[in-house]
């Protein structure tokens, strides 16, 4: 039996959400999929449970991945991801 991915999706456009949840059914991906319109949404989320994985909108109007708010909804994932059993991390592409 395989496990679904539990995904987050951080979009503060309700039709890119949409779209994404779409493309995600469309390519055949079993995932459960949670969703926040911001960052203190999603790092609330972040807070209560883990994901394999954050799909983020680079630019949200509490700021970019880049600002202090995108940086704590990371580091909140980072810490669960790197206590995750399989040792899988996600981290940011550097600059």
């Amino acid at each position: 039996m395989e496990r679904r991915l539990k995904l987050l999706l951080v979009d503060d456009d309700e039709v890119d959400r949409l779209a994404i949840a779409r493309a995600l059914r469309v390519a055949g991906l079993e995932a459960a999929l949670d969703e926040a319109d911001s960052v203190s949404a999603a790092a609330a989320a972040l807070r209560a449970r883990a994901f394999d994985c954050v799909l983020l909108d680079y630019q949200l109007p509490e700021g970019t991945a880049s600002t202090s708010s995108g940086r704590s909804a990371r580091r909140i994932s980072t810490r669960r991801s790197s206590s995750s059993p399989d040792g899988a991390t996600s981290r940011p592409p550097s600059s």
